[in-house]
């Protein structure tokens, strides 16, 4: 049904519906379909960004090509975290009793000011 069709419906019924565009929907119209309702019936054409959105949560399925690339991934990932704990593992190793500690400003030395 388009707006055009669905506008003349409404007003066959004896409801009067208002265009309220949006720069998100220009298309956008509202019609209080029942006076004692609470709520008011929007009519809309879905811009493509909105129709990405409605439908962005089919993304998530799972396929066997998704699968493959997940795996492919997270091996990757575990590559570099290995390559990583090696370069850790290293550090750990050096000896640092030669580097003498860092000195500490005779301004910082008695700590934090308290607040009075």
């Amino acid at each position: 049904m388009s707006y055009g069709e669905w506008v003349a419906h409404h007003c066959c019924q004896g409801l009067f519906s208002n265009p309220a565009p949006t720069n998100e929907n220009p298309e956008r119209w509202e019609c209080k379909c029942d006076p004692e309702a609470v709520w008011t019936a929007v009519w809309r054409i879905l811009t493509p960004e909105q129709v990405r959105q409605k439908f962005a949560h089919l993304i998530t399925r799972r396929t066997p090509a998704r699968d493959a690339q997940r795996r492919e991934l997270r091996a990757h990932i575990a590559e570099i975290q290995a390559e990583q704990e090696k370069r850790n593992a290293a550090l750990h190793k050096i000896d640092h009793s030669h580097i003498p500690p860092l000195r500490i400003a005779d301004r910082y030395a008695g700590g934090r000011p308290c607040r009075r």
